[in-house]
């Protein structure tokens, strides 16, 4: 019934928006080509919780992605390895990535992906503020299927001087040897994946028999309109160079943030963004498939 109450009152809203907006343009151009786009920003401190609905005439759509290699560790019966391209940002946090990741496939029931880097032998859990550049770096990451932590943030703490990990990060641990050892022993390998705790950051010493293990599935996104939405529509996390300021804490949060369309127009206009505004700046000339019909 509460959700209920919610839906009416924020189709309230939205109707009062439009109602005004068609008050002050009221013509054929705002009937056919105008509609309603839903913002909304939740602070990860307070949960203080802020909509708004601003009316558009046109769509613009990124472009400025980049596709990367991953491979996917299912935690389930079958012992997948999911071999991934994957289009992101060619810039962005953890925290972000994950919402790419999961845009791609969405981990098995009561799961999340604890994203890996490979670093020689060892394996190094990245952490949520971790930002990555995929212009530069070539690695494949790794995504492992690991149980959701109850009760936990969004943040890690950070490992104290003597190199102990953090209660999640140990969780996080855990789950990962976890898939990473069902794998090895369902390959016939003997030898089994440990943690380096001696490390200031958390990091596992895999066998080398590791990265040899071939991948049973495959899973290739496909640059065309439906992913452009969908990358328009991905919740994303503001950065540390531009927070936003919280009207309940009255202090600058990384806020996590989402656009929603509320109402189509009789005729939608799409803009692609093929000019990369953060250096290099430089026309994006990849090719976007559409239905034809």
């Amino acid at each position: 019934m509460y959700g209920l109450i919610k839906l009416c009152t924020r189709r309230a809203v939205a109707e009062e928006v439009w109602e005004r907006h068609k008050k002050r343009n009221d013509s054929i151009i705002v009937d056919l080509f105008y509609g309603l786009l839903r913002l909304t920003i939740v602070c990860p401190v307070c949960s203080y919780t802020f909509r708004a609905f601003d009316p558009f005439a046109s769509l613009s759509l990124p472009l400025d992605v980049v596709l990367i290699n991953a491979l996917i560790w299912s935690s389930n019966d079958e012992f997948q390895r999911i071999w991934c391209t994957i289009y992101v940002p060619p810039r962005c946090s953890l925290e972000n990535l994950l919402s790419y990741f999961n845009l791609a496939r969405q981990p098995n029931d009561g799961c999340q992906y604890a994203i890996i880097k490979r670093d020689g032998l060892y394996l190094r859990i990245l952490e949520p503020k971790d930002t990555l550049n995929f212009l530069k770096q070539g690695n494949i990451l790794m995504a492992f299927e690991v149980p959701f932590v109850q009760g936990s943030t969004n943040t890690v703490t950070s490992n104290s001087k003597n190199g102990s990990v953090s209660d999640t990060f140990e969780i996080l641990c855990d789950g990962i040897l976890t898939v990473i050892n069902s794998h090895l022993s369902n390959a016939g390998v003997k030898e089994q994946a440990i943690v380096a705790e001696y490390c200031s950051v958390p990091q596992i010493r895999v066998p080398s028999a590791f990265s040899y293990l071939t991948h049973t599935d495959e899973l290739h996104q496909k640059l065309d309109l439906d992913l452009c939405f969908q990358l328009f529509t991905t919740k994303e996390t503001f950065s540390t160079q531009s927070p936003w300021n919280c009207k309940k804490c009255k202090e600058p949060r990384q806020a996590s943030k989402k656009l929603e369309i509320w109402r189509l127009p009789e005729v939608l206009i799409i803009h692609l963004k093929r000019f990369r505004t953060m250096f290099p700046m430089e026309k994006i000339n990849k090719f976007v498939g559409f239905p034809e019909e």
